[in-house]
């Protein structure tokens, strides 16, 4: 039995508690991103239900009552993975890290966008209801996020450095400005 042969009414239930649960998870790992900025490690229970949800997420689009659906699992976890990533790289990259969080961290205000077209053309092909709710409420939250950040640096103000400011950083660069900015 295929996602096909479901009745729309179970189809939308599913989806709904798909996209809920990915929204769950979202915010459980969001939560959990504090303990690197803060420079501790993450607690074992909040990762331990962090990594539940996902694979509730997981288990959730890719189970069907009469076999598994390895397309949607192999791109459920994928996805989760890659998108956690990019979530998680500006955290991680408060301590030294690899030139991947680096990068991640450094255009994290739309990294999530790169994701738009890929997940739009796995929604298309891949025939799976929960698993298109769930691609679609993850880029639906990047794309908030983006508009969110973009508005607000639209709204700053920048004001110039004054001598008593370079003052402060030529300090704290140890009179070495040209390594300090690297």
């Amino acid at each position: 039995m295929t996602d096909i042969d479901v009745s729309p009414t179970i189809q939308l239930i599913t989806a709904l508690i798909a996209s809920a649960l990915y929204v769950v998870t979202y915010l459980f790992f969001v939560r959990l991103l504090r303990y690197p900025r803060n420079w501790f490690a993450p607690g074992l229970l909040p990762s331990l239900a962090t990594g539940i949800l996902a694979a509730l997420i997981v288990s959730l689009v890719s189970l069907s009552p009469n076999d598994l659906d390895r397309p949607a699992l192999a791109i459920s976890i994928g996805f989760i993975v890659v998108v956690f990533y990019i979530i998680a790289a500006p955290a991680i990259a408060f301590r030294p890290t690899s030139r991947l969080f680096e990068f991640l961290a450094k255009h994290g205000d739309y990294a999530g966008l790169w994701l738009l077209v890929p997940t739009l053309l796995t929604g298309l092909a891949i025939p799976n209801v929960k698993l298109q709710a769930v691609l679609a409420t993850a880029m639906v939250i990047e794309l908030r996020w983006f508009l969110r950040q973009r508005w607000a640096n639209q709204r700053r103000q920048l004001y110039p450095l004054s001598d008593r400011d370079l003052l402060v950083l030529e300090t704290q660069a140890k009179g070495n400005l040209v390594a300090f900015r690297r």
